[in-house]
């Protein structure tokens, strides 16, 4: 396979989409019917424990899946994909314009690619709005078009698994993320960005040195970078 001569990796939420994307895609499910009622009040059962720190943010997001997974049972993966494709179009405003404005340049010389703890129909939706390379992500097992509810991967541990994917390529690989969740990928790339970080993430990031932007200065601050 020819690549270009580098790659960028964008987390998803609250680094191009302004909001955690899996809630207000699991409300849109639920009351598109894919979803049952139930399903809300054990996602946010498990939200206000995260948020009471009761929990980690591994252990939260797993479960968080794991609802998820349980939720798809039995869906067909057309109209699930379908759906979040509609929830994304319908929220365009909601990913930053920074994103919008730097993907032109940075498609000159990088290939494109998501890595998300969400699952395949979020990355999928994202990468064909966009137009981008393609996606590291948690994966819902899918059998005959129909998801089993069975989590084959999850992202929820760290992102150490773009190790491979970086292994094809040189030059100014970049990432960008916003949480602790998302060490493991800025680590593994020559410039790691951290948009709007958690405390945790900025506390490490300024231990490492890393660039430290938000979503207002993000765009001069990559042209500055591209260009050193």
């Amino acid at each position: 396979m020819i690549h270009k001569k580098s790659i960028a990796l964008f987390d998803i939420d609250k680094t191009i989409f302004n909001q955690h994307s899996f809630f207000p895609a699991s409300k849109f499910l639920i009351e598109r019917g894919l979803f049952s009622g139930d399903t809300w009040p054990k996602i946010d059962d498990e939200l206000n424990k995260y948020n009471n720190k009761v929990q980690t943010y591994s252990y939260t997001a797993n479960k968080l899946l794991n609802i998820f997974g349980e939720a798809l049972s039995g869906k067909n993966y057309v109209e699930v994909l379908n759906a979040v494709r509609d929830f994304f179009n319908q929220n365009q405003d909601c990913f930053y314009e920074y994103f919008r404005n730097i993907l032109p340049i940075l498609k000159q010389t990088h290939e494109i690619y998501l890595v998300t703890t969400n699952s395949q129909m979020f990355a999928e939706a994202v990468k064909e709005m966009f137009g981008l390379d393609g996606y590291l992500c948690t994966n819902f097992e899918v059998v005959g078009g129909v998801f089993t509810g069975k989590t084959l991967n999850s992202l929820a541990d760290g992102k150490h698994v773009v190790e491979e994917l970086l292994s094809d390529y040189e030059g100014k690989t970049m990432a960008f993320g916003d949480s602790e969740n998302d060490i493991g990928m800025l680590e593994n790339v020559s410039i790691p960005i951290c948009i709007n970080p958690t405390p945790e993430l900025l506390s490490y990031a300024q231990g490492k040195g890393w660039n430290i932007v938000d979503d207002q200065n993000a765009y001069q601050k990559v042209l500055n970078l591209l260009e050193s």
